[in-house]
Parts: structure tokens; sequence; C-alpha cells
């Protein structure tokens, strides 16, 4: 199916169900391009006092007619970012969660920060579940774990923030 504006296809639906906005060929679910505009945005407005727009992304096993439950270290969605070098697009770095092990009806989580630093794409930072704050460790053991790769670089006689680890694992992550 194909919707035209001034002679141009402006929306294809693919009949694996793949929908284009702005292209002929849709490479997923939802594939949106729009060439010529320096400005590509997804805008959610709402007008209801107390709340926002939301996105929703939602993970389950099975299928989506008969969903099973999630398990410990299952990716529930994030954004991955990309930029176009060289003939190809280079993952640059991502947001995502992953579950924690599900119990008493709740999912604890945590959210992971990951960047290329001109290598490879990894883990940067993590908050887990607990509220803890890791750079550097994806363990972090209290509520702000830094590994200082290489040295002490930093001060670690920092006077009133019991609960910071300072810890020099050797291993740049």
């Amino acid at each position: 199916i194909q919707f035209q504006s001034a002679g141009s296809n402006t929306v294809m639906i693919e009949k694996s169900g793949n929908v284009g906005i702005g292209t002929r060929s849709p490479t997923s679910t939802l594939h949106v391009v729009s060439a010529g505009n320096p400005i590509n945005s997804f805008d959610l407005y709402s007008n209801t006092a107390g709340s926002g727009p939301d996105i929703s992304i939602r993970r389950g096993r099975g299928t989506p007619a008969a969903p099973l439950d999630i398990l410990n270290g299952d990716d529930l969605g994030g954004y991955a970012f990309y930029g176009y070098l060289g003939g190809s697009f280079i993952h640059v770095g991502g947001i995502d969660v992953t579950a924690g092990t599900p119990a008493a009806g709740q999912v604890p989580a945590s959210l992971l920060f990951a960047t290329n630093n001109g290598t490879a794409v990894g883990e940067r930072m993590r908050i887990t579940a607990a509220g803890n704050v890791g750079i550097g460790t994806g363990v972090p053991s209290e509520i702000l774990t830094l590994n200082v790769p290489g040295g002490d670089r930093y001060p670690t006689n920092i006077s009133g923030f019991e609960g910071i680890l300072l810890d020099n694992l050797g291993a740049e992550k």
C-alpha cells in the first residue's frame, strides 16, 4: 500500500508489514527517512494536567499473543546511536535497560550507558536497581563506585563522602 503527496510516495506499507515514511524500501518495522530536512524529530505532545507523554518499550518472552515472564539478564530495550563513516553506519553508543531477577510482581532493572572509545562500544556507566552508580565498572558496590584505570588519578582522601569507593582494578572498561 502506498500513500502519495504531490506525486511522491510519502508512506509505504509492505506485505511484510514494514512501514516506510519517506522511503520506498523500509528495512525495519518502522523506517523513517527525512532527506533534506536538517532536523528530524519525534514529537509527542500532551495537555493532560499532571502527566506528560510517554514512550513505552515493552519486553516479554514468548509471543505477543502469549507473552511469558522475562528472566534475569534480559535486555528490556534501549536506544542505539550510529554515525555514518566510510560507507556504513558505525555504532557509537547507547542506553540500555537490563532486567534483574523478577520477584514479588516487580522487575528490578539496571540502566546502562555505552560509548565508543575509538576501538569498540562498551559499557561506561551503570545505575543498578539499588541506585548504586558505577563508572568504569558494571558492579558498583557503593552509591558511587569509580574504577580508576591505570592508577590513582583521583584523590582517595575525600572527607565527608562515606559510601564512595574508588577502585583501581587495573583494567579499563
